[in-house]
């Protein structure tokens, strides 16, 4: 397809009052990135497409063989594994907020235990460790 012709698809994909760009959460709504949405990023020339939120295998296997470029999905609580993944045709996880949010949620249960007078937590990292991981390269 000529980038006179990608440019012509991607304004009749998006002619109108909305821009719509579609969300994949289940397999329904896949089969329309797949039929439709994924033809507006690719035509936009999209490297690659993300799609937040989904983690049903089936769904995501669908988005994978219906997209002609790398999907990037983000995993989280409910997800399939890094491998299951890889194996469903996904080319890169992302985890988005999820490091951060288990790294507060380990902070509020250590500030809960020492206002309860319960200790402190176990296997916490020390500075001397966190500052070897952050400087040495390849840790």
């Amino acid at each position: 397809m000529s980038q006179q012709d990608q440019a012509e698809l991607f304004r009749d994909l998006h002619t109108g009052p909305v821009l719509v760009l579609p969300n994949a959460w289940d397999a329904a709504s896949a089969r329309l990135v797949e039929h439709a949405g994924a033809e507006a990023f690719l035509a936009a020339g999209a490297d690659g497409v993300f799609v937040p939120g989904v983690a049903d295998p089936d769904t995501i296997a669908a988005l994978a063989r219906g997209i002609d470029v790398p999907l990037n999905v983000m995993a989280g609580p409910g997800s399939p594994s890094v491998a299951e993944l890889a194996g469903l045709g996904v080319a890169r996880v992302s985890v988005g907020q999820g490091i951060a949010e288990a790294a507060y949620g380990v902070a509020l249960e250590s500030a809960r235990r020492v206002l309860a007078d319960d200790g402190y937590p176990a296997g916490a990292v020390d500075y001397g460790l966190m500052n070897s991981l952050l400087t040495t390269p390849g840790a």
